[in-house]
């Protein structure tokens, strides 16, 4: 028989080819890792809110978006990136004419304070939107760091496998970070990971972060990966045996399984910590979005609205009783105080009155805290210094102006509506990714309406690494959908891809 005839370059392209696989692989283990490791160190030093870390960090995650090879994408996920870019362009624009002294629209936006401060000083001040020179440059670098771990955790999560992975290892962040704030709470709850002393929540859980609301939303939304991961146990068995999710429950009660275990117990040592923290806001959100997820996760399940209303019923007796036996001092914050602090609302008619005065543009990103002291009511303490306005999206509106602060709030609305119609429209797919991403954006978006746990770096990257993985799974390729099963709760931490899966 005649040797088979090797075509004319054929011996050298396999090589190539194999050695550009080789590359590929590489770059994006090396981005996986960058982004693992953003992940895991970013809560540790007191949530990354100095601007020496934020850089760090965004030094990674460039690295990581350099090194990100993204698996094939739809025209859907496509539509998403370009839009993404556009309004991040968009954006940048604004921050420019906030702090040139040439600005390209808006140079009858200037603020006055500038031609007031040359009349009284004596000296020429070149005008500008922004109140304080600069700052809006610096305060942009924790957003733009918060963009780019969304986008490149959406880019790394086209891979399915590698988007599991990536929740696996905010799982075990958040579970770690929670044990190590259990321990050096009891050990010494005036400090912080024993050198930083407290000023404020001296009887409050902290973990690494300074305030009470923002690791409550931390250890709520790790407490919610891990109830979603104790899901897949109960999803297995259902499967395994061929049982509707009641006996599937019954089951896995009787005989739990070592994963569902050491699921169950993780979550329910992140959910003590939530409580330990005494946050009412965290408290309440993270026992309305482990009902959220649930239904999420099981929707095929819940096909008639009345089953989904009894459920509702259930669970919110299930949160009100766990509230009131192991709440601890968030239900006597909640008898003392009631829903809000004093001087809050106060602050927030400031804010939008700020924002009224200067729609256009605002007062400049970054500039609450100089420009709310011209502002500040008789009827707020004068002591202390208000620095975030506890609500993110007002506080956007009076340093951005309601132009921005309104597409930022249509972007919010848009991610939260895809990730519903991914649940409601797409149940062939697995479903823990979606469920996750949808509690995480409905954790953060109403918690920041409360509080500033948004602008906390350390937080905020979690957040973008889920909603990330999230959005990626929802706007997959249909022959991207067969499920691939991955247990966080896995003892031996492989791979977790259930052979039937294969």
């Amino acid at each position: 028989m005649a040797p088979k005839r090797v075509e004319r370059g054929q011996a050298v392209k396999n090589p190539h080819r194999k050695r550009r696989g080789v590359v590929r692989l590489i770059a994006a283990q090396a981005a996986f890792a960058c982004v693992a490791a953003v992940i895991c160190l970013s809560p540790f030093p007191l949530g990354s809110t100095a601007v020496s870390f934020v850089a760090a960090w965004s030094l990674l995650l460039g690295l990581a978006a350099i090194c990100s090879v993204p698996a094939r994408l739809s025209v859907k996920s496509m539509v998403f990136l370009l839009a993404a870019f556009v309004s991040l362009g968009a954006y940048l624009v604004v921050i420019h004419e906030q702090i040139s002294v040439r600005p390209w629209f808006s140079s009858g936006l200037v603020h006055p304070i500038w031609a007031r401060a040359g009349a009284v000083l004596g000296e020429d001040f070149p005008p500008i939107v922004s109140v304080v020179r600069d700052v809006p440059l610096i305060a942009i670098g924790a957003e733009l760091a918060f963009v780019l771990m969304l986008l490149v955790s959406f880019s790394i999560a086209s891979d399915r496998r590698d988007g599991l992975r990536l929740l696996r290892v905010v799982a075990f962040a958040g579970a770690a970070y929670a044990l190590l704030g259990i321990v050096t709470f009891a050990v010494d709850p005036g400090k912080i990971l024993f050198w930083k002393n407290k000023t404020d929540h001296l009887a409050n859980l902290t973990g690494t972060f300074t305030n009470r609301n923002t690791a409550a939303v931390f250890f709520g939304q790790a407490s919610v990966l891990w109830f979603l991961f104790w899901c897949e146990e109960l999803r297995d068995m259902r499967e395994r045996r061929g049982l509707n999710l009641r006996g599937a429950f019954q089951r896995l009660v009787a005989h739990p399984t070592n994963r569902s275990l050491f699921a169950l117990a993780i979550f329910v040592t992140t959910l003590c910590a939530v409580f330990m923290t005494g946050s009412r806001a965290g408290s309440v959100l993270t026992l309305i979005v482990l009902l959220v997820a649930f239904l999420a996760y099981f929707r095929r399940e819940f096909a008639h609205w009345k089953a989904m209303v009894a459920v509702g019923a259930i669970g919110s007796l299930v949160a009100t009783g766990l509230m009131l036996t192991v709440g601890g001092n968030v239900g006597q914050r909640f008898s003392i105080q009631g829903f809000s602090d004093e001087g809050r609302w106060p602050v927030y008619r400031t804010t939008m009155q700020i924002a009224r005065d200067f729609p256009e543009l605002g007062t400049g990103l970054g500039s609450f805290v100089a420009i709310f002291q011209a502002y500040r009511p008789g009827d707020v303490s004068i002591s202390g210094t208000w620095n975030r306005a506890h609500d993110v999206l007002l506080e956007l509106a009076s340093e951005t102006g309601v132009f921005v602060a309104g597409g930022v709030l249509a972007w919010y609305l848009a991610i939260l509506f895809l990730l519903i119609w991914a649940v409601m429209r797409r149940p062939t797919r697995d479903p823990l990714p979606i469920s996750a991403a949808l509690a995480a954006w409905l954790m953060a978006g109403l918690h920041s309406l409360v509080d500033f746990s948004l602008q906390i770096p350390g937080y905020a990257f979690m957040v973008a690494a889920i909603v990330g993985t999230g959005l990626a799974q929802a706007l997959a390729p249909p022959s991207a959908s067969s499920p691939v099963r991955l247990s966080a709760a896995s003892p031996e931490f492989g791979d977790g891809v259930d052979e039937r899966s294969r």
